[in-house]
């Protein structure tokens, strides 16, 4: 597959909403340039720049971001290369630790450096995320880092937390006391001694999302053992509205909406409401589709977690946009469901792709052109990938046959079609949700 997922455990959390979502995932994607969707921004872009780890044995793949069009040609040649030096010294320890093994040929079989990015917003904060995937020789486990740069690009500097609200406000006791409270809901999934939680401040790591919430983020056992990965923890931007330096942090349709239910299982949902589509009774029905659509989920998790006798169930609400210039808006809304005494929870994503020209849903097929054969080419371009990953999906009657007319699907920030499809369709449950990035450049011929 073009993207690979690698889980880490539960993780991430949405706070100030009261959401709970999911595993935080390193993905593994290749890009192309990217421009950046809000069209004030859209002179500065963030590039791929694939650096060769010369000498390096092993699994290494080294793929980093490079920005363009800032206007302070003097701060971003210092970021570029920042960002490139800390790539470089990791390549130089990966290769002295394959060096010093004893055993050098085994080390290069087993050894794996992967870097890779991904951008988390693109308004005039844009949020990167650099994640760096290390195996080292004679290691079982992973160690995963990552570094997080929001570039102001009106202010042509690497903001911190404290950069994003106005002087001499509560904003630490604000994040601190939603974090604190969503943590007490999971205790045992995070560290309670001095290693424990204990404040945010103006170096913690964060990143601002497509939705214009921001992310509290924490590395590999900073606060909590390895089976919990790399915790998040979600601020809606609406709940902070009145102590940001600006009322909003990304120009943006969504807003983060809480729902409430009465229920004594674990329950947090924070669903997207739309708001500043030129129709509005296309806007009123979407809006009203989305808050049915969950109303229908969690009306179905009721009654099944209530016939549950003994234990807590859980159900955890949150979403994602992928997507969003003047012509297309793509979000999916991520729903994990467990019901008390199963072995496992279920994920599941409802996608929603919307024409905002034309006023539409979209559904694969109104992509192209009719009577084109553009099924044949995604089946092919999916079953290349599944056959180098062969042992992570089904086998005979099982096994990936073909895209359906309505297909989930959901676009890309480069405006690429991600195929998915769902736990346990084409693949067991450890492979996940499967995703498959098909290129543009692959069906210029047959779109529309």
């Amino acid at each position: 597959m073009n993207k690979k997922i690698i889980s880490l455990g539960l993780a991430t959390v949405i706070l100030g909403s009261s959401v709970s979502v999911f595993a935080t995932d390193f993905k593994i994607d290749n890009h192309n340039n990217i421009k950046l969707a809000q069209a004030k921004y859209s002179k500065v872009s963030v590039m791929d720049k694939k650096l060769e780890a010369k000498n390096s044995t092993g699994d290494v793949s080294i793929v980093i971001p490079q920005f363009g069009g800032l206007t302070d040609q003097v701060f971003q040649n210092k970021l570029n290369k920042e960002i490139e030096s800390k790539a470089e010294a990791k390549i130089a320890e990966y290769n002295k630790q394959v060096k010093e093994s004893k055993d050098i040929k085994s080390a290069a079989k087993e050894s794996t450096l992967k870097i890779d990015y991904e951008i988390k917003s693109n308004g005039y904060i844009t949020s990167v995320i650099v994640t760096n995937y290390l195996i080292a020789p004679g290691q079982v486990n992973a160690e995963v880092t990552r570094d997080i740069y929001n570039v102001n690009t009106e202010t042509n500097k690497v903001d911190k937390l404290n950069d994003l609200f106005k002087p001499n406000t509560n904003y630490k006791e604000v994040i601190n006391k939603t974090i604190k409270n969503e943590i007490n809901k999971n205790k045992d999934n995070y560290f309670t001694d001095e290693n424990g939680f204990k404040s945010v401040d103006e170096n913690t790591k964060f990143f601002i999302t497509n939705a214009g919430d921001i992310v509290i983020t924490f590395d590999l056992y900073e606060i909590a053992p390895r089976a919990t990965g790399t915790p998040e923890f979600v601020i809606a931007g609406s709940e902070v509205k009145s102590i940001l330096v600006k009322d909003k942090l990304m120009e943006t349709v969504f807003t983060s909406k809480r729902m409430n239910p009465t229920t004594n299982q674990d329950v947090s949902i924070l669903i997207p409401e739309i708001n500043g589509l030129k129709d509005g009774v296309f806007e009123h029905n979407l809006n009203l589709k989305i808050r049915t659509d969950m109303d229908r989920e969690f009306a179905d998790f009721k009654i099944k977690s209530d016939s549950r006798k003994e234990g807590k169930s859980s159900f955890y609400v949150g979403y994602d946009v992928y997507l969003e210039d003047e012509n297309t808006i793509s979000f999916g809304i991520s729903t994990y469901n467990y019901l008390a005494g199963d072995a496992n929870g279920q994920t599941k994503v409802e996608y929603y792709n919307l024409d905002v020209k034309d006023f539409k849903f979209l559904e694969l097929k109104d992509l192209f052109k009719a009577n084109s054969n553009y099924k044949e080419i995604i089946n092919k371009e999916i079953q290349d990938k599944i056959n180098k990953d062969k042992d992570n999906y089904f086998t005979e009657e099982n096994a990936f046959k073909s895209i359906k007319d309505n297909q989930k699907f959901h676009f890309d920030e480069k405006g690429n079609i991600v195929i998915v499809f769902d736990q346990y369709e084409i693949a067991p449950g450890s492979t996940g949700t499967p995703e498959f990035v098909i290129q543009k450049t692959l069906l210029n011929n047959v779109l529309k």
